[in-house]
């Protein structure tokens, strides 16, 4: 009866106003109402039935070169909040989730995965590509040979990913060796400000954007409604980047 776009829509309002679904309901009756739509309207049940199988893709600027900054943070289930676990420490009964995302360094969240928290970071990095990509910066949780292969095999040259302290030649040539024995005839340090490696702060930026504007929590608790909410947010977070981004020129 309903399309995914309007399912779609009514998700996006809840997620913007931070409404549960019974709430997003009467939000969205109430606009079409004031609107003078004589148009039904899903009731919170279909929300969320159909939030679980609705495919929500990232809406995203068409650009022919995009430097991909990806990490991850944690998304809180349930459990008790901090001062509790501060004050009494925490019970069993505590879940999150692991929310990774790519991003170009204009701020654009590109692609989003959802994990378990106990999933590596480096197992979701090909989730996170992009067809667009041309440069690929992270932390050292993705120096790894897989990563790296992939990245060899998709022909991008321009990786910034820094070794571990106590990183070792691997055989044959590559990238990483290089990074390596440039380390070792400077500083981390000095390699890191001319591979512009500080660039990788952008998505920690884009992490705090996320829970100043939706909180470190997610309402839903299967996974295929988790991937939704967490897609719909970062769809509403571009289009804040679009409308009320500063623009900076140069006198």
């Amino acid at each position: 009866m309903y399309s995914d776009e309007a399912i779609e829509i009514c998700l996006t309002i809840g997620a913007l106003f931070n409404l549960p679904l019974r709430q997003t309901q009467g939000c969205v009756e109430s606009l079409f109402s004031m609107m003078g739509l004589p148009y039904d309207i899903p009731d919170y049940t279909t929300l969320g039935k159909r939030g679980q199988r609705l495919q929500v893709t990232i809406k995203t600027q068409k650009k022919d070169v995009v430097a991909l900054v990806v990490d991850s943070t944690g998304l809180k289930l349930y459990g008790e909040g901090e001062w509790k676990v501060r004050k009494h420490g925490y019970s069993k009964r505590r879940a999150w989730k692991k929310f990774h995302v790519g991003i170009d360094t204009d701020g654009e969240i590109r692609t989003v995965s959802v994990t378990d928290n106990n999933v590596h970071d480096c197992t979701q990095t090909e989730n996170l590509f992009c067809p667009e990509m041309t440069a690929f910066i992270a932390d050292g949780a993705y120096d790894n040979k897989n990563t790296y292969k992939m990245l060899e095999d998709l022909g991008i040259t321009d990786v910034r990913i820094p070794p571990r302290r106590n990183a070792e030649i691997w055989d044959g040539p590559s990238l990483r060796n290089q990074h390596v024995a440039r380390i070792g005839h400077t500083s981390r340090e000095k390699w890191k400000q001319e591979i512009d490696y500080h660039e990788r702060s952008h998505v920690e930026v884009t992490m705090f954007r996320y829970k100043n504007s939706f909180g470190d929590r997610l309402k839903a608790r299967k996974d295929s409604t988790q991937e939704t909410e967490i897609t719909v947010r970062c769809n509403l977070l571009n289009h804040f980047k679009e409308i009320g981004w500063a623009e900076y020129v140069v006198t």
